[in-house]
């Protein structure tokens, strides 16, 4: 005689963990917010302020600890016929708002690499 086909597995079985794993994960997902690939997710996946400079002419990136001098020698080595602003518009304003953001440089804090000295 044949099992009813309605019948439930038992409760160690992993038809019973797969299936409970499944309704756990539709569960997480139902949950989450809407942050898909398109342009609804964009800020959440880029974060609250990106930590990259694009240059507007060839969309290079730097990292924005990168000074204004060494942003300089892209400039002048890659578009010598461009100005700073050309390529890199909102650096200024980029720059006021992470020192306004208190999102701390490199300054102070003792350096030194670790260790105690060289013996």
């Amino acid at each position: 005689r044949l099992p009813r086909p309605d019948a439930a597995m038992g409760k160690g079985s992993n038809a019973s963990k797969n299936a409970r794993a499944r309704a756990d994960k539709l569960k997480r997902l139902g949950e989450q917010k809407s942050g898909g690939g398109g342009a609804s997710g964009k800020a959440e996946r880029m974060g609250a302020t990106s930590s990259k400079r694009t240059c507007m002419i060839c969309r290079s990136q730097f990292m924005m600890t990168q000074s204004k001098e060494q942003l300089g020698v892209h400039v002048t080595s890659k578009h010598a016929d461009r100005t700073f602003a050309d390529c890199f518009p909102k650096y200024d304003e980029e720059e006021r708002a992470r020192a306004s953001g208190g999102a701390g440089g490199g300054a102070g804090g003792g350096g030194g690499g670790g260790k105690k000295g060289k013996r």
